[in-house]
C-alpha cells in the first residue's frame, strides 16, 4: 500500500476540506440570493486548494477513474470556452453558481480528499453534530407557522440550511445512509438519533427523489444484513427499522389530514395514474416530464459539448425561441436546471461529458463493490454514493451539497485502490 505521509501539506488540505464539508453547508442568509454566502466559501476553498497544490503537491496517485475525470474536466473547458454565454458558464447561473469554476473545485476537493486528507479524531463526531442540527432546523421549518416567513429559513418549507427542499432532499439522501451504517456498525445510540432525527427530516422535506433513494438503500441494506447472517447485526437493523417506521409515521400524520406529506404521497398516486393512461402534463413530477422534453429536445442541437456549463437558459432560447417563450408564459415556468443531473449534463456540456461522467463513477462504484467482501467499511460509504446517485436522476446539483458527495468519492477512490492513509495520533 502507498502510505500518505503526515506534513503540513497535508494538514492545510485537511482544514480546506473540513470547512467545505461543515461550514459551507451551513451558510445562508435571508432573500432571493440565499446561495451567495455558499458560493463564496466555495470559491475561497476552490482557491486554497488550487494554492495548496500548486505549491507543494507532487504526488497524485491516477487510477482508471482519474482519467475518466480528467476527459470530463476537459470538456467541461471547452464548453465553457464554447459556451453560448461564457460568463454564465464560468460562474454558473444566477443563484446556483455552478460553472466551471465550481466544478473544478469538485474536482480538487475529490483529489484532496483521495491523496492527502488526514483524518481526525473529532472529524466523524463535527460531522454527527452539524449535519444532525441542520436535519432538526428542518423539522422545526416544518412545523413553523405558515405566517412566519423569513424566506428561506421560515416559510419554504423543510429545507435546512439549503434554502430548497430538493437542495436538502439530496443532503439528506447523503446522511441518513451513513448515520445507518454507523449504527449498524457499533450501536452507538448517538448514531440512531442521527439516523431517526434524518428520517423525520426526510419525511418533512416532502422530497421524492429522496424518498426513492432511500427505498433503495433501504433494500441494499436488506441484502448486506442477510449476507452477513450475523444475529446482532440484525438485531441493530430491526432497532434501527422500528425507529425510522416510528419517526415516520409520527411525520405523516403529525398535521393531520392537512398534513403536506399526505398530500405528496396523495399526488404519487395521482401521477403514476395519469403516466398509466398517458397523460404526460406539466403536473406530473412537478412538471418534470415537461422539462426532461425540453431539454431532451436541446441536447439534439448541440450534442457533442452542449450550450455551455450551467448555461441551459441561455441554450433553450437560442434553441426554440418563441416557442419556448410561450411555454415559460403558459406554465410560468422557467428552466435553468433539468431536474437531472445526467440529463442536465448531457444539455449542458454533451453526450461525451455525461459518458465520463458515468464512467468515473461507474469505475468507483463497481471497484467499491468488488472490494465489499475484503473491506466491509467500503460499505458505508458507497450506499451513501449510491443513495445520491439514484436522487440525482430525480433533482440537481447544488453547491451545498455536491462539495460532500465529491469528498466521498475522492476517500471511497483512496479506498478502493489501497492507498492507506494515516490518522492523527
Amino acid at each position: 500500500m502507498e502510505k500518505i505521509n503526515k506534513k503540513p501539506l497535508n494538514i492545510i488540505f485537511t482544514i480546506i476540506l473540513s470547512v467545505a464539508l461543515f461550514a459551507l453547508p451551513v451558510c445562508i442568509m435571508p432573500g432571493d440570493n440565499y446561495n451567495y454566502i455558499k458560493m463564496i466559501v466555495l470559491y475561497i476553498c476552490g482557491g486554497g486548494l488550487a494554492v495548496t497544490f500548486a505549491i507543494g503537491a507532487n504526488r497524485i496517485k491516477a487510477n482508471m477513474e482519474d482519467f475518466f475525470l480528467l476527459g470530463f474536466g476537459i470538456i467541461v473547458v471547452i464548453s465553457t470556452l464554447l459556451s453560448l454565454n461564457v460568463e454564465k458558464s464560468i460562474f454558473g447561473e444566477w443563484q446556483r453558481y455552478e460553472g466551471l469554476i465550481a466544478f473544478f473545485t469538485y474536482f480538487l476537493i475529490y483529489l484532496s480528499a483521495k491523496n492527502y486528507f488526514v483524518k481526525y479524531k473529532q472529524f466523524e463526531n463535527i460531522g454527527l453534530i452539524i449535519y444532525t442540527a441542520i436535519c432538526v432546523f428542518a423539522i422545526v421549518q416544518f412545523f413553523m407557522p405558515s405566517d412566519v416567513s423569513i424566506l428561506p429559513l421560515f416559510g419554504k418549507g423543510a429545507n435546512g440550511t439549503f434554502g430548497n427542499v430538493n437542495f436538502f432532499g439530496s443532503f439528506v439522501s447523503i446522511i441518513l445512509p451513513l448515520f445507518m451504517y454507523k449504527y449498524i456498525e457499533t450501536g452507538e445510540k448517538k448514531y440512531i438519533i442521527s439516523a431517526g432525527i434524518s428520517a423525520g427530516a426526510m419525511m418533512a422535506c416532502v422530497t421524492r427523489s429522496s424518498w426513492v433513494a432511500f427505498a433503495c438503500v433501504y433494500f441494499i441494506f436488506v441484502i448486506y444484513i442477510m449476507q452477513k447472517d450475523k444475529k446482532e447485526l440484525r438485531k441493530k437493523f430491526g432497532v434501527l427499522t422500528i425507529v425510522i417506521v416510528i419517526v415516520s409515521v409520527t411525520m405523516l400524520l403529525a398535521q393531520g389530514a392537512n398534513s403536506i406529506i399526505l398530500k405528496k404521497f396523495g399526488k404519487i398516486g395521482s401521477d403514476v395514474e395519469k403516466f398509466s393512461n398517458n397523460g404526460l402534463v406539466g403536473s406530473l413530477g412537478a412538471g418534470r416530464i415537461n422539462i426532461w422534453k425540453w431539454c431532451s429536445r436541446a441536447v439534439v442541437k448541440s450534442p457533442l459539448i452542449g450550450c455551455g456549463v450551467d448555461a441551459l437558459s441561455v441554450g433553450l432560447l437560442e434553441y426554440f425561441g418563441d416557442e419556448y417563450l410561450s411555454y415559460v408564459e403558459k406554465s410560468k415556468t422557467f428552466i435553468d436546471k433539468a431536474h437531472n443531473e445526467y440529463l442536465h449534463i448531457a444539455v449542458t456540456m454533451g453526450i461525451p461529458a455525461l459518458l465520463l461522467y458515468l464512467g468515473f463513477l461507474g469505475t468507483i462504484i463497481v471497484k467499491a463493490i468488488k472490494k465489499i467482501e475484503t473491506d466491509p467499511k467500503t460499505m458505508m460509504i458507497l450506499i451513501a454514493i449510491i443513495s445520491y446517485v439514484v436522487q440525482a436522476f430525480f433533482n440537481i446539483s447544488t453547491i451545498g451539497v455536491a462539495p460532500i458527495f465529491w469528498f466521498l468519492l475522492g476517500i471511497m477512490s483512496r479506498q478502493v485502490n489501497n492507498i492507506k492513509e494515516e490518522k492523527e495520533n
